[in-house]
């Protein structure tokens, strides 16, 4: 009766989806949990990757540049060489995911240094810093 009523209320484009489902329910499920620990791990990476290069600004410039705004950081982040393929190497993990996001994409050196800019390192670490800054 249930099933019934749950057809009736899909339609004849809901029901063949369900029926796809109910045959594949394994593999479907299977996807998304290989997809959802993929996504752990690339957070995991991501976040990695963020504490080196917070660490190497820290080095270079000293604890005073995540204190520094926006501008006059962007400057020195801009004038900073970072060893891309070093910091590729912090994790083995092989894709990485931003905060806030449910997609992951491939490491490399050459996609580390177009994600980091300088202005999203400035967002980045100051949201970390203050969180009450950015609420929407």
């Amino acid at each position: 009766m249930l099933d019934a009523i749950i057809r009736g209320t899909l339609g004849d484009a809901g029901t063949a989806v369900l029926d796809f489902y109910i045959d594949n329910a394994l593999w479907i499920n299977a996807i998304l949990l290989f997809y959802a620990f993929c996504l752990v791990f690339a957070k995991r990476a991501y976040l990695k990757i963020k504490q080196a290069i917070k660490a190497d600004l820290v080095q270079a410039y000293g604890e005073s540049i995540m204190a520094k705004r926006e501008k006059n950081f962007v400057k020195a982040v801009e004038r900073h060489r970072f060893n891309w393929n070093m910091l590729a190497k912090e994790t083995p993990i092989p894709f990485i995911s931003p905060d806030n996001s449910l997609l992951f994409w491939f490491k490399s050196p050459n996609s580390l240094k177009k994600h980091f800019t300088a202005e999203r390192m400035f967002q980045i670490f100051h949201q970390a810093e203050h969180p009450s800054d950015h609420r929407g």
